[in-house]
């Protein structure tokens, strides 16, 4: 942070130590580049092949969950399945 502040601190005493006509030059420059920038921003915002991906990303993560779950009720019941068989092969030796 300290040298993030000491680094604008530098270039506006930089832009200080320039002439007027070099101030106008990189201040138009800056704000060219502002621009640009929202230009850019704004065309990625409204770009509709990623609007698409991201569509493709939530189907593919909401078919990834329905696969959690369906692989989870059926360890559920592999579980209850194997403690079942462990209690009745428990109570037969215990029986016999």
């Amino acid at each position: 942070m300290r040298r993030s502040v000491l680094i604008a601190l530098a270039g506006l005493a930089l832009i200080a130590a320039c002439s007027k006509q070099t101030q106008t030059a990189t201040s138009s420059d800056l704000k060219s580049a502002g621009r640009s920038l929202d230009r850019a921003v704004t065309d990625v915002a409204h770009d509709p092949a990623l609007k698409g991906a991201g569509a493709d990303a939530r189907k593919l993560g909401q078919e990834a969950a329905t696969d959690l779950r369906h692989a989870g009720q059926q360890a559920k019941s592999a579980t209850q399945g194997a403690a079942d068989d462990t209690k009745h092969a428990a109570h037969r030796a215990t029986d016999g």
